[in-house]
């Protein structure tokens, strides 16, 4: 999932599914611990393992936004579907 964010910023569209049988774990693997009720701030340290696919792709957007130059306007959107 590391790529995403950067190739998002990029210009790519970028779609992450995940496909299984039930109780394979894809809500946990996308969610995270806690059923996606764990949350990270700059104030928390939050365990990297703990956290979805989701969580980890938002942190790598901003985290992308944050570095660019500062005369660069973003404008951000997402969705999902469960």
């Amino acid at each position: 999932i590391a790529p995403v964010p950067k190739k998002l910023l990029e210009g790519y569209n970028c779609t992450v599914i995940a496909y299984g049988q039930t109780g394979t774990g894809k809500t946990h693997t996308l969610m995270g611990g806690n059923d996606g009720l764990l949350m990270s701030n700059a104030n928390e340290n939050v365990d990297s393992k703990s956290q979805g696919m989701i969580l980890k792709t938002a942190h790598g957007i901003f985290q992308e936004i944050q570095e660019a130059p500062a005369t660069t306007e973003f404008t951000v959107k997402c969705s999902f579907v469960e």
